[in-house]
C-alpha cells in the first residue's frame, strides 16, 4: 500500500489558522478561539507610500496598499476571538498623519455643499435652527464610493474608501470566508452634544421590512465586520465622543464598568468589531468625523 507523504508541521499549523479563522466568518455569533482579551490595540507601523496621492488613480492604489500593510492575520484572529467584546480590535496610525488631513478637508467640503444629510439622503433638507432647539441636533452623513470619492477629484476620501474596501478584501483572503465591501459612509457629529443610542449594526433580515428603510440599510443583515477610521486632526477627552462598545445591552442606563470599553476617536485611528456588537456614540462637544464600512458576506 503506498503511504501519504507526510505534510510539514508549520503547513499544518497555517491551514488550522486559516480554517479557524473561516470558521469564524460564517456566521456574526459563531466564533471558536478562546481569548478573554477586552480590547486587541497596537500600532501600525509607517506607510511605505506615505505620500500624498497625485491623482485619483494614485490615491486609490495606496489606499489599498496601505490595507494590505494594516491587516495581517494577527488582526484576522483578533476579531474572531470568543471574548465577550466581539473582537473588538484598534489599529492606531492606521492611516498617517497627512492623510488625515486630506480625508477631513474632504469631509468639510462636502459639509460645506451641503451633502451630509440625517439620512444620508443629498436631496434631504438640513436641520432647522428650531429643530436643533427644541429636538436637538444629528449626527448627518453621506455615502459615497471610492470610485465615486475619485471622481469628484475628493483624493482624501477615495484614498480612504479604498483602505476600507482593501481590509474588506484582506480580511477575505486571510479568513477563506469571502467578504466583500459594503456600503462607504462618512459620518458628522458636529457638537452640541451630538450622540448616537446603543445599536448593533447587524440585524437579522427578519427584524426588519427592507424596504421601508434607507438603500444603505437594506442588506444589513449581510454586515459581518464593523471598519470605522477617524478623521480628526485633534482630540481630547473634554470634546467626548467616545466610542463606547458594550459586552451586553445593559438594562439600566449605567452600564457595569466591567461591560463597556471606551475609545476616543483620535484621528488615524481604526476600530474593527464584528458587526453584532452593541455599541453607541457618547456625546460630542467637537466637530468629530468618522468613515465607515461594512464587510459584508458575500
Amino acid at each position: 500500500m503506498p503511504t501519504m507523504p507526510a505534510i510539514p508541521l508549520s503547513l499544518g499549523l497555517a491551514a488550522l489558522a486559516v480554517l479557524a479563522a473561516a470558521m469564524a466568518f460564517a456566521v456574526p455569533n459563531v466564533w471558536r478561539d478562546r481569548d478573554e482579551t477586552k480590547l486587541y490595540a497596537r500600532t501600525v507601523t509607517s506607510s511605505s507610500s506615505a505620500q500624498l496621492p497625485k491623482d485619483a488613480a494614485e490615491a486609490l492604489a495606496h489606499g489599498t496598499a496601505r490595507a494590505e500593510e494594516a491587516i495581517d492575520m494577527a488582526v484576522a484572529k483578533s476579531l474572531h476571538r470568543s471574548g465577550r467584546f466581539y473582537g473588538l480590535t484598534l489599529l492606531k496610525d492606521a492611516v498617517s498623519p497627512k492623510m488625515v488631513q486630506l480625508m477631513r478637508a474632504d469631509s468639510l467640503k462636502l459639509h460645506s455643499q451641503g451633502r451630509l444629510t440625517p439620512s444620508g439622503d443629498p436631496d434631504e433638507p438640513q436641520l432647522s435652527e428650531q429643530y436643533k432647539k427644541y429636538l436637538g441636533s444629528l449626527p448627518v452623513l453621506t455615502i459615497l464610493s471610492p470610485q465615486q470619492a475619485a471622481d469628484d477629484g475628493l483624493l482624501g476620501l477615495a484614498y480612504g474608501g479604498a483602505f476600507l474596501s482593501g481590509l474588506c478584501a484582506q480580511l477575505s483572503e486571510l479568513a477563506g470566508k469571502r467578504l466583500v465591501p459594503g456600503t462607504l459612509q462618512l459620518a458628522l457629529y458636529d457638537g452640541e452634544g451630538v450622540a448616537y443610542q446603543i445599536h448593533e449594526d447587524y440585524v437579522p433580515k427578519a427584524d426588519y421590512d427592507p424596504e421601508n428603510l434607507p438603500e444603505h440599510h437594506r442588506e444589513s443583515y449581510k454586515r459581518r465586520v464593523t471598519a470605522i477610521l477617524y478623521l480628526q486632526d485633534d482630540w481630547s477627552e473634554e470634546l467626548g465622543g467616545a466610542f463606547r462598545a458594550h459586552a451586553v445591552r445593559p438594562k439600566t442606563d449605567t452600564p457595569k464598568p466591567e461591560d463597556v470599553i471606551e475609545v476616543m476617536p483620535e484621528g488615524g485611528s481604526l476600530i474593527l468589531f464584528r458587526s453584532d456588537m452593541p455599541h453607541e456614540v457618547l456625546p460630542t462637544y467637537g466637530q468629530r468625523f468618522a468613515l465607515s464600512m461594512w464587510c459584508h458576506a458575500a
